[in-house]
């Protein structure tokens, strides 16, 4: 089979699913990662050949898109804040949206916390192809009088993972992509995913993600936020594995996990119960708003993780804001991704929990995304 044959006969299938020019990017995304070729490799070599063992699996994979399953769960991950993340039906595909999300988080501790960033920090969100990286393949960038300049990767931070540092809870987490890169950018902070979903958890635990020498992984727990702060406690749940199989021990016991596989630092008990940074990106679209969306969202996505209900869409910010005047610590901050119809109603929530200095944020499409917060 001729590469061009399979990409016009690939666009013209996914042309109901897609507008054009998406239907054409998502051709070439699947071309470049399943076969190794350029975008444009069908028109400069016109007469190139897809290998024999490829054809069925990139027909495969044809047929999954075909049925509106996205690009990204096709593949087995995403890429986020120069990470590539593992993905199934199980969590959310991580949007540009929460990439802006880490970047305020990791800004604003840097004015509430200075001193607990890496000298050689990530920059989160501006890391652009080209960009110096480390032998971790981390993004090395240090801001100085307004221009990026590249610094050399330098591993001896002196940390040991033990903790020592910032607290940071991220509730629920999902794929875990907030708390594993909040986790790189902080060395020495203990980081903490939360999800009432175990198929969530056990994503988001078996993630490959090489972190920064000094950097510590993030640990992760089974917790329903809706239930209250009293129910985070020593005993909200056993961490869990890659395959999701809960374990009070320091081995993943599963017959069919990877060798070895741990489920972080600490098993079976939460180890710290304030924190100096809560972050999340709770669900926030109403059940309403369904018609607004897209069949590939609608249909492969995990509904737990995206719809609140029209009567109360709130809840879980009423919730945050709770626990946050619960459990963060003094002189702490939060931030919380929301849907940009409840900006100063959000805001209300969390100045009405006795929190402070609270603000909505724009995002980079100008619209009201994000609400900020200090204890």
């Amino acid at each position: 089979m001729l590469l061009k044959d399979f990409v016009v006969s690939s666009r013209a299938r996914l042309a109901g699913l897609y507008p054009e020019a998406e239907a054409r990017a998502v051709v070439s995304r699947l071309c470049e990662e399943l076969l190794g070729v350029g975008s444009h490799a069908h028109i400069i070599e016109p007469d190139l050949q897809v290998p024999d063992e490829s054809v069925s699996v990139l027909s495969g994979a044809l047929d999954r898109l075909a049925e509106g399953e996205p690009l990204q769960y096709v593949l087995g991950y995403a890429d986020f804040c120069g990470h590539r993340f593992r993905v199934t039906p199980s969590v959310l595909i991580p949007r540009p949206e929460t990439e802006q999300l880490c970047s305020i988080v990791v800004r604003e501790a840097e004015r509430v916390f200075p001193g607990t960033l890496s000298e050689n920090r990530m920059a989160v969100s501006d890391a652009k192809a080209g960009d110096l990286t480390c032998c971790s393949g981390f993004v090395l960038r240090k801001m100085k009088k307004g221009k990026g300049e590249d610094l050399p990767c330098d591993a001896g931070c002196g940390s040991d993972c033990t903790g020592s540092g910032l607290k940071i809870l991220d509730l629920c987490t999902g794929s875990g992509c907030i708390a594993w890169t909040l986790s790189c950018a902080f060395p020495g902070a203990y980081v903490a995913g939360a999800d009432i979903s175990p198929e969530a958890l056990a994503v988001a635990s078996g993630q490959k993600i090489a972190l920064p020498d000094g950097c510590c992984p993030p640990e992760f727990f089974l917790y329903d936020v809706l239930s209250g702060s009293d129910g985070f406690s020593s005993d909200t749940g056993s961490a869990l594995c890659g395959n999701g199989i809960r374990t009070e021990g320091e081995n993943c016991p599963g017959t069919s996990c990877e060798p070895g596989m741990t489920v972080g630092r600490y098993a079976g008990e939460v180890p710290w119960m304030s924190f100096d940074i809560i972050v999340s990106n709770p669900p926030y679209v109403r059940e309403s708003e369904k018609r607004l969306m897209h069949r590939n969202v609608l249909e492969h996505e995990p509904g737990l993780a995206l719809f609140v209900p029209d009567d109360d869409p709130l809840l879980f910010y009423r919730a945050i804001a709770d626990f946050a005047g619960k459990r963060l610590n003094a002189g702490g901050f939060g931030a919380v991704e929301i849907n940009e119809a409840f900006g100063e109603a959000v805001a209300g929530i969390f100045s009405a929990s006795g929190l402070h200095d609270v603000r909505t944020v724009e995002d980079f499409r100008a619209k009201i995304r994000f609400v900020t917060f200090r204890k």
